[in-house]
This record gives C-alpha cells, sequence and structure tokens, in this order.
C-alpha cells in the first residue's frame, strides 16, 4: 500500500509554488482521503471505475461494507 507522505512528496514535487512546506501537503492530503470515507459515513457509495461500488449495508449492521461488482468485470472474471 502507498502510504500518504508519498501523496506528501507528490503535492510538494508537482507545486512547489503553490505548496510550500509539508505541514500543507499532509493537509491537503487528509482532506482528498477523508472524502470517500465521509461518503461511507454518509450512506453513500463510492464508485470505484471498472472495478464497481463500495457502500456499507445497514440493514446488515452498521459496519457491513457492500461490493457491488461493475458488468463489465463480472464479465471479464467469467470468460
Amino acid at each position: 500500500m502507498i502510504g500518504k507522505q508519498t501523496y506528501h512528496n507528490a503535492l510538494l514535487d508537482a507545486f512547489p509554488e503553490i505548496i510550500r512546506d509539508a505541514d500543507l501537503a499532509e493537509q491537503i492530503t487528509n482532506v482528498v482521503f477523508s472524502v470517500p470515507v465521509r461518503a461511507l459515513e454518509n450512506g453513500d457509495s463510492a464508485v470505484l471505475p471498472g472495478l464497481g461500488a463500495i457502500g456499507i449495508d445497514r440493514s446488515r449492521g452498521a459496519n457491513c461494507l457492500s461490493y457491488n461488482a461493475e458488468e463489465s468485470l463480472i464479465k471479464c472474471l467469467l470468460q
């Protein structure tokens, strides 16, 4: 798994004139990483293009993660 520090460094390298310190890079990374988590907590799903969508199935419990594979992925796996 890629650690958050890799993303911090990428931001610092890509936008040195805008992101001038590691603290700002970390804040930006934390915001970006929090979006899918908040979406799931709010009952939304997170779509992973080409793979499918993940969400929380509250009918099966507060923390029951559900995954719905994209049809093209299922077809590819069944070939």
